[in-house]
């Protein structure tokens, strides 16, 4: 009540105001209310008794709050320091920056959620498991390697077996060349083939050695020269053909 007489209603709403003045009736608000009945909360950055005065200390960007009671800084989940200038320190994220990580394996971590970002060649809401088979780098994305090229699970780069070669493993090696990758060069002679896998030279009828380096002997003939010719001690034998030359 208010007036000479305390005969009027003050207006004010009693649970957010200080004082109904007893002269006049006016509100005085309590700390963090304004308007005439004291019913608007202070907005953002304003604070105190009236709402008038301002948090210009605190780091907005950052999305902290004006508290409309006092005017301290309140921080939002990430942010940490008497105007929330500074981000949680690695390893920590959340509310007041409380809350531990739990990442694995050099991953980082959300400093405001927690949520870990695994490095390559791992995967988990902790990045503790290593990619699946045939996966690799960022995502543990699909290599797509064919021909039973192996994954480098980091780099997502194929490893070819022995034989074939290309980013995906899908050329066989080219004629002269073997092993992994096809990195090996052959080195068979007089018109023998090379495997691709071991470099093993296949001989041509009429030469044997490993690299096939040498004619067949008088009386032999025939792949690696292990069939014997039957010329009656008379003719010559034709080494490719194991035909007597009369």
């Amino acid at each position: 009540m208010f007036g000479n007489k305390c005969d009027k209603t003050c207006a004010c709403n009693m649970e957010t105001t200080e004082l109904c003045l007893p002269e006049s009736g006016d509100c005085e608000c309590k700390a963090g209310y304004a308007g005439a009945a004291c019913n608007s909360p202070c907005l953002q950055p304003f604070w105190g008794k009236g709402c008038e005065n301002r948090c210009d200390q605190c780091v907005f960007e950052n999305g902290a709050l004006c508290d409309p009671i006092n005017g301290t800084c309140i921080c939002p989940p990430g942010f940490i320091g008497e105007n929330c200038e500074s981000k949680c320190n690695d390893g920590y994220f959340g509310l007041g920056c409380m809350n531990e990580c739990r990442c694995k394996n050099g991953a980082t971590c959300d400093f405001i959620y927690g949520t870990c970002n695994c490095t390559a060649g791992f995967r988990g809401p902790s990045c503790n498991f290593p990619c699946w088979a045939q996966h690799g780098g960022n995502g543990c994305e699909d290599c797509d390697c064919k021909n039973g090229g192996g994954c480098d699970p980091i780099d997502k780069k194929c490893i070819c077996t022995a034989g074939w070669t290309g980013d995906k493993c899908q050329l066989p090696c080219a004629p002269g060349h073997y092993g992994i990758d096809c990195k090996l060069q052959c080195r068979c002679e007089n018109g023998a083939t090379c495997d691709v896998h071991s470099g093993k030279c296949q001989c041509p009828s009429g030469f044997h050695g490993d690299f096939c380096e040498s004619k067949c002997d008088g009386n032999l003939w025939g792949e690696n020269c292990d069939k014997p010719c039957d010329c009656s001690g008379y003719g010559t034998c034709e080494q490719h053909t194991g035909s007597c030359l009369c």
